[in-house]
């Protein structure tokens, strides 16, 4: 899918989805980019469908450069 997630792991009350962002400038050649929301207000499945993809562009265009 090319994301994680995480449903109160962090937090019992947080839900957060994940990307990855290569880079050589990092100390372990990898950074992440992360929506997290209190997962009252948002499901997962809402989450995923709002953000997931956006992420994976943005992480994209950040290796890019």
């Amino acid at each position: 899918h090319g994301y994680c997630y995480s449903v109160g792991e962090f937090s019992h009350d947080i839900t957060a989805v994940a990307v990855v962002v290569r880079s050589d400038g990092a100390k372990n050649g990898v950074y992440a980019l992360n929506a997290s929301v209190p997962s009252s207000r948002v499901s997962l499945d809402e989450l995923v469908a709002q953000v997931a993809e956006p992420l994976k562009a943005l992480a994209n265009e950040l290796e890019q450069l």
